[in-house]
Order: C-alpha cells, then sequence, then structure tokens
C-alpha cells in the first residue's frame, strides 16, 4: 500500500527499514470520491496528502468565480501547505477530479516522525519545496506570458492530465474563458500542421 510513497522518499534519499516501518505506520490510507474536498478554503489544514491515484485541483472563489491554480497527480503530494505550517485558514480549496487514493499524515503524526526519524525532518522540506516551485511558476507565467505561453506551458507540464481535466478547469488555469481556449487550441493545432 506504501510502495509508491517509499519510492518517491527513496528517491530523494535511502531510507533504513526502520524508517520505512515508520513512514507506513504514520501515513494512513484516505478516499476521495470525484468533487469531494480535501481542504475547504476557510478551515484549517491539519494534514498532508500523498497521492496514490486520482488527480486534483487546486482553486479559489472570488464572487462565484471558481479560478483553478493548479492541479496534483498521482506521486505527488497535496495539501495548503502555508494553513498547514503556519496554522491559519486555507485559502484555496483542493478538490477530487476524479476518485482519489491517498496517504494521509497528520500534523501532530509529522512532528512525531520528525522526532524520531532522521529522514522524516527531510519529508516536511521536501513537500514544501514541491508545493513552492509549483506555485512560483504558475504565478510568474500568470505575469510574464500569454494565454497562449501558458497553455502550452499547461501542456508541457500536464499534457498527460488533457483528457482527465474537465476544459473548463484547463481555461480557468490558463485564465480564460472556455471559449477562448478552443481558439488557443486552434491555433495551436495549425502551427503544429
Amino acid at each position: 500500500m506504501h510502495s509508491q510513497l517509499l519510492s518517491i522518499i527513496e528517491k530523494e534519499n535511502i531510507l533504513k527499514e526502520k524508517e520505512q516501518d515508520l513512514f507506513c505506520q504514520y501515513f494512513h490510507p484516505m478516499h476521495l470520491r470525484k468533487g469531494d474536498l480535501f481542504q475547504r478554503a476557510g478551515t484549517y489544514n491539519y494534514s498532508i496528502g500523498f497521492l496514490k491515484s486520482g488527480l486534483v485541483h487546486y482553486y479559489m472563489e472570488k464572487d462565484g468565480q471558481e479560478t483553478t491554480k493548479e492541479f496534483s497527480k498521482e506521486g505527488e503530494f497535496v495539501t495548503d501547505y502555508q494553513s498547514f505550517v503556519n496554522k491559519e485558514p486555507a485559502t484555496q480549496n483542493i478538490q477530487a477530479i476524479e476518485n482519489c487514493e491517498l496517504l494521509v499524515i497528520s500534523h501532530f503524526d509529522l512532528q512525531q516522525l520528525i522526532s524520531c526519524s532522521e529522514f522524516g525532518k527531510k519529508i516536511g522540506a521536501y513537500v514544501l519545496e514541491h508545493r513552492f516551485n509549483t506555485m512560483i511558476k504558475h504565478l510568474l507565467s500568470s505575469y510574464m506570458h500569454s494565454p497562449m505561453e501558458r497553455y502550452q506551458y499547461f501542456l508541457d507540464n500536464y499534457d498527460a492530465l488533457c483528457n482527465r481535466i474537465p476544459q473548463r478547469m484547463i481555461a480557468s488555469y490558463v485564465g480564460v474563458k472556455p471559449q477562448s481556449l478552443c481558439r488557443i487550441r486552434k491555433r495551436i493545432l495549425n502551427n503544429i500542421s
């Protein structure tokens, strides 16, 4: 059950067998159905999830308008890290786009893991680095690139997910209306042909 998580962690460093057992002890299974929320904006985030299967999107709502900020797929960590670390209300929702299986660790259990495992100290830094890099790339892209360039970025980073993500979410991620996304896609296809 935990082999996928352990293989991701082992890429960063070799875990001792005792540490592998600790990771398995502290990460618990969680299932989300399509549409379920892992995190609701305005509530406190007390856990980090490792996505074994499925797909989620991070979004914010303002004036009834939903804006997708990013996606996480299997093999990635899921959390509103700012809420998790600072113990403040989350600013975004994290919702399952399809049925998901996760391995979840609570803030308390992560602190326990850190206290009894040298490598446990690195897991928080690893998740923070991943989340930070993803957020910064998207933020910079929204200021520096045209919608067509942002869509190309999406294709470069999420191409395998195109058929799994609704077009309205892709359009929101790119920062355009669905009709504009159709025009962008046609332009890109015409340039390839």
